[in-house]
């Protein structure tokens, strides 16, 4: 902005100017007013000496010729058009390797600004450098960064990938929509993944992706999207799995720069990028396309998610299109769902319980497998449930237990309503997480119940909880066992049932429970072809490994991989090709660490599930992993159910969300 005195910068410096009004004390104390100093002009601004400059500058500032998205340089970096809407300055965008998406304005009354000009080719025929090869790639190459006409779809080689007729749809969708923004949610295992890379490829043709972010689940997700956008698209893409890759990009950058406006095109984890300071970063710089795999996670469900919610948020707000990916949108709950659609359009919802189809047909693109074609006239091999009822393999301690259980669970239940009615909703929220979180451990293993009913115990009497109980994040495990000590409705202390519990359950030997003696039979069945092999889910990790020492105890020592979220990164890829090659690795024994990212359907079709998920989209995502596109045999669920348990009205709510989903 030019300065207070009545004087005119032009490209040889100041330059007074006497018929320039001088600004007065009352103009100073209101800068930003129509009469601040920095807006007073010469009345002979178009002839006077002091002020004019070149004609060619002249021009410009009274046109303003430039153009959004045009390539210029500025203060000798490349930078693009971003805004030209105002008289006095226009905004650019930094694509430079210095300046990568930073943002400044410019008045251009006051600096210079050149237009970039793209480098000539001159070949003529016969010289000795002419390549007639080369001159096809580079024609062909020019072709390509062409805009086509709305409607025309176009790639470098669709013979990179094979591609079913469904997949085109959300690319057909992105060219109707003014922004691109989309929830794709095809059921698990229709290629997601390539939908989105066909929509970042076009985006690509039309220069409007230059700045690629896509937040994914934790390791090896981040690697898998890599290999598959470089394989199929040859896009180019930088990791970001935790701290260490970012340690190591940081110590690439200048101290002053972001470094999410430094680099271009980013696969991250969700998990890492939802850190309070790597949110602020991400706040400040802006993306072409956004994608977001899984974003069922993103949804707002309560604390548990509302880092990763406020995640999704910032990247939302700075980027044009954006891409949610989920094969399970909607857990049968209408706020989680409209979460999910007002990343795409703030004002796309109204009241989550009442969608506007009109408003929201737009935003989604879901086929279902149910419902495919496929280009040879093909569809989708149908799914083939069987709920094993376990109740005859049961014992007598087992339903005593149960009993006991289903008593001292339903007094938690009172006491939470007690607390509610007070007023105290937190604590009454506590201890109705404790009273669910035990029915959940039973139905898993009469072993898994026992080890949080001794650590429920440790916490009544006094004594620190273990550093971990087991189960993944998403179960909140401390949280339950750490409730308050209760004084229970029927008068007895909390203790003596805990007590009582714990020698019921102390009295059950290791694997002799019904539904794990159930389990062998179901396995002695099912791998009696030598060619056959069997994915096993279960919900705790204390469950997987008390299953772990029965199959070794049953001779099957060798012939199974365990994963969970405790495996190592660099190990998962491989336990996953174990099972996938090694024809002696009979059972994938897994806890829902491996529900998201595993492909096993080439050398799988039977998927058993030892407790029913309560929640619907679990299910529908351990399915996925033998349900999915390249499945040649009709797949095989398995659920192992006692009829007469608490288990049982589980199976029956999950079954109503799945119909309202």
């Amino acid at each position: 902005m030019p300065p207070d005195n009545p004087t005119f910068w032009n490209a040889s410096g100041p330059v007074p100017c006497p018929l320039r009004p001088a600004p007065t004390a009352d103009m100073r104390r209101r800068p930003h007013s129509s009469i601040a100093p920095g807006n007073l002009r010469c009345p002979e601004e178009a002839t006077c000496p002091s002020c004019s400059r070149t004609p060619e500058r002249l021009r410009v500032r009274s046109t303003m010729p430039f153009e959004v998205g045009e390539r210029v340089i500025f203060r000798s970096l490349p930078w693009e058009v971003a805004d030209v809407s105002s008289a006095t300055h226009i905004e650019l965008f930094g694509r430079g390797r210095e300046n990568q998406g930073m943002r400044v304005r410019v008045v251009p009354d006051l600096e210079t600004i050149e237009r970039a000009q793209s480098p000539s080719l001159q070949w003529t025929l016969g010289d000795p450098g002419w390549d007639p090869l080369l001159w096809k790639a580079l024609h062909d190459a020019f072709r390509l960064t062409l805009s086509h006409a709305r409607g025309h779809l176009g790639a470098v080689d669709w013979g990179r990938l094979v591609l079913e007729p469904y997949q085109l749809v959300p690319l057909r969708r992105i060219e109707n929509l003014p922004f691109p923004r989309l929830l794709l949610a095809d059921d698990t295992g229709l290629g997601k993944t390539a939908e989105a890379g066909l929509i970042l490829f076009r985006l690509l043709q039309r220069r409007r992706a230059d700045r690629i972010l896509i937040l994914c689940r934790a390791r090896p997700e981040p690697e898998r999207w890599q290999a598959e956008l470089r394989e199929k698209f040859g896009i180019e893409t930088i990791v970001i799995n935790d701290g260490q890759d970012y340690a190591r990009l940081r110590r690439q950058v200048p101290s002053h720069l972001n470094l999410f406006g430094y680099l271009p095109r980013l696969v991250m984890s969700m998990h890492f990028a939802a850190q309070r300071h790597i949110v602020d970063d991400l706040r400040r710089v802006r993306w072409d396309v956004a994608v977001i795999d899984e974003a069922h996670h993103v949804a707002e469900r309560g604390s548990a998610t509302k880092a990763l919610t406020e995640l999704a948020r910032v990247v939302a707000a700075s980027t044009e299109a954006l891409l949610l990916l989920t094969g399970t949108p909607h857990d049968g709950k209408g706020e989680s769902f409209a979460s999910l659609l007002r990343l795409l359009d703030p004002y796309a919802v109204v009241d989550p319980d009442r969608l506007d189809p009109a408003i929201v047909r737009p935003l989604i693109v879901r086929c279902r497998k149910t419902h495919v074609v496929k280009a040879d006239g093909s569809r989708f091999l149908r799914r083939k449930i069987t709920v094993l009822d376990v109740e005859r393999y049961r014992t007598p301690a087992e339903r005593r237990l149960e009993r006991e259980l289903r008593r001292y669970t339903g007094s938690l239940r009172l006491r939470a309503d007690e607390l509610e009615k007070l007023g105290r909703r937190s604590e009454a929220m506590g201890v109705a997480f404790l009273e669910t979180f035990l029915r959940k451990r039973l139905a898993s293993s009469v072993y898994a119940c026992t080890v949080s009913l001794r650590n429920r115990l440790e916490r009544v009497q006094g004594r620190p909880l273990p550093p971990e109980d087991e189960t993944t994040p998403e179960d909140q495990t401390r949280q339950a066992l750490d409730v308050q000590p209760l004084t229970l409705p029927d008068g007895r202390t909390e203790k003596e049932v805990l007590e009582q519990l714990v020698a019921l359950a102390e009295r059950i030997p290791e694997g002799s429970e019904g539904k794990v003696r159930a389990l062998l039979d179901l396995l002695t069945r099912l791998l009696d072809d030598p060619q056959e092999k069997v994915v096993i889910f279960t919900e705790f990790v204390d469950t997987l490994e008390v299953l772990a020492r029965v199959l070794d105890r049953e001779g099957w020592q060798g012939r199974y991989v365990t994963y969970h979220g405790a495996t190592p990164p660099q190990e998962r890829e491989t336990l996953r090709c174990r099972f996938l090659e090694d024809p002696q690795v009979r059972i994938f024994l897994a806890t829902d660490a491996a529900s998201e990212g595993i492909n096993l359907q080439k050398a799988c079709k039977r998927l058993i599930h030892l407790e029913i998920p309560w929640n619907p989209n679990r299910y529908e995502q351990r399915n996925g992993r033998i349900d999915r596109y390249g499945q040649t045999r009709p797949p095989e669920i398995y659920l192992l159910v006692a009829t007469r348990s608490l288990e049982q009205r589980v199976a029956q709510i999950v079954v109503e969300k799945l119909e309202r989903i």
